[in-house]
């Protein structure tokens, strides 16, 4: 899902590190191991769906997981991202979106091969593609 891309920009963007070059820090799909303090964007099993009540639209669902070994650290940047990505009427990359929202508050687990923390939080999205 290459709005997953449009979404990571988007938080490198807002201040929330880097989804590109040297120092990268935010990840599509995958959060690779070495990576200590980081962000994943990934997309929700279900896939895509279309919106047939409002034709063009999509809505989908995804998780952001912030990897960090500080449990404050983590956290904090778990509830900027929340903040910045709670939206309604903006474009982001090739996504005209109507909403983006966040399913609950972010939750942690130390789930990483080197025991660092996650905090997880799924959001929802409808959106349109921009011409």
């Amino acid at each position: 899902m290459k709005e997953l891309v449009d979404i990571a920009n988007y938080l490198a963007t807002n201040g929330h590190g880097r989804s590109s070059g040297s120092g990268r820090n935010i990840f599509v799909n995958h959060l690779p191991a070495a990576i200590n303090a980081g962000v994943m964007i990934r997309q929700d099993y279900e896939g895509v769906s279309y919106q047939h009540e409002l034709p063009g639209y999509f809505k989908a669902a995804f998780q952001v997981i912030v990897r960090n070994p500080d449990y404050v650290a983590g956290q904090t940047l778990a509830e900027n991202i929340t903040v910045t990505l709670n939206k309604e009427r903006v474009v982001i990359g090739t996504m005209n979106v109507k909403y983006i929202r966040p399913i609950q508050k972010p939750i942690v687990f130390p789930a990483s091969e080197g025991d660092y923390l996650e905090f997880s939080t799924y959001f929802d999205v409808c959106y349109s593609m921009t011409s």
